[in-house]
């Protein structure tokens, strides 16, 4: 099993984003269980939700691998998933990074 990290963001939606700490992705429908009785055992107040980010270590660093990802997460939903509030899709106009020590004016858009 990959090591899977629950970011949760502290404000008034309480949502938490499931994204990865190692190169391996943690979107399968055990681990989305497993962070959702996480989010429900430490918030008796609230629906238990969480994004899943489809990209990064959930793509394994390849934006091309993004469907693949989404098309997991829709098979969760069809299977009467409700806890899966929203996905991060990583858009890419160009595909690489840009390292940010250019400065601003000579980064390239996209």
């Amino acid at each position: 099993m990959s090591s899977a990290s629950l970011v949760t963001l502290t404000h008034e939606l309480h949502r938490s984003i499931l994204t990865t700490s190692t190169l391996s992705p943690s979107i399968s429908a055990d681990y989305v269980d497993k962070y959702l009785a996480k989010i429900a055992s430490s918030r008796t107040h609230a629906h238990p939700s969480l994004m899943i980010d489809a990209s990064h270590a959930n793509s394994s660093k390849n934006y091309k691998n993004q469907p693949i990802v989404c098309d997991d997460i829709c098979r969760q939903l069809e299977a009467g998933q409700k806890g899966i509030s929203g996905v991060m899709i990583e858009s890419n106009l160009k595909e690489g990074k840009q390292n940010s020590d250019k400065g601003r004016e000579n980064l390239e858009y996209g």
